[in-house]
């Protein structure tokens, strides 16, 4: 148990935006946020909505809710208290932009990654958030969604019929993970 506490302090600040349950703030802003070169959860209460603005999906409703929780006074407080109690309020490398490989088999591919992920080489599930961040290093951009500026669609194991059939419909190239871990481990990303 007192290894679990001192593990769960090392939150960062992707999970810790999520975590404040800020209106309008949900995985996709955060991990933006991260990337755009904010270091800490101080820097973004000290940012202005224009500078929010400039963050990648990072809209006025979203920048208007992150200044109005971050002047409140109570959210001082709270961010006292925990940066106090040894919680890591900071960027992990885990959030920074992915480091691209010199033979990235995905360079300049969007794609949507969809499914349960498993290493084809071991069969354990990997998170989908850190296959995404492999497919990043290959150089793609990982969207949420299907849309028309998508390139592929990733699917593993037990995915829906609703993307596929986006995918279909708007002549996107459907792809399963296995293929895209072959290109993975020849480019020498995993």
């Amino acid at each position: 148990m007192i290894d679990s506490i001192a593990a769960s302090r090392n939150v960062g600040l992707r999970r810790a935006l999520i975590g404040l349950s800020i209106r309008h703030v949900g995985e996709g802003s955060a991990a933006k946020i991260c990337r755009a070169g904010y270091e800490s959860i101080e820097q973004i209460a000290g940012a202005t909505v224009e500078e929010l603005v400039e963050v990648e999906d990072v809209g006025p409703a979203v920048a208007a809710s992150l200044r109005a929780f971050f002047d409140r006074p109570e959210t001082t407080a709270q961010i006292e208290l925990l940066r106090e109690r040894g919680v890591n309020l900071d960027v992990l490398d885990e959030d920074r932009p992915a480091q691209v490989a010199a033979d990235a088999p995905l360079a300049g591919k969007t794609v949507v990654v969809t499914g349960s992920m498993a290493d084809p080489r071991s069969g354990e599930k990997i998170p989908r958030p850190v296959f995404s961040r492999l497919v990043e290093r290959a150089g793609a951009t990982v969207a949420s969604s299907v849309s028309a500026a998508t390139d592929m669609l990733i699917c593993g194991e037990g995915v829906g019929a609703s993307k596929t059939e986006k995918a279909a419909k708007l002549e996107v190239e459907v792809v399963d993970q296995g293929a895209v871990w072959k290109q993975l481990i020849e480019a020498g990303i995993v």
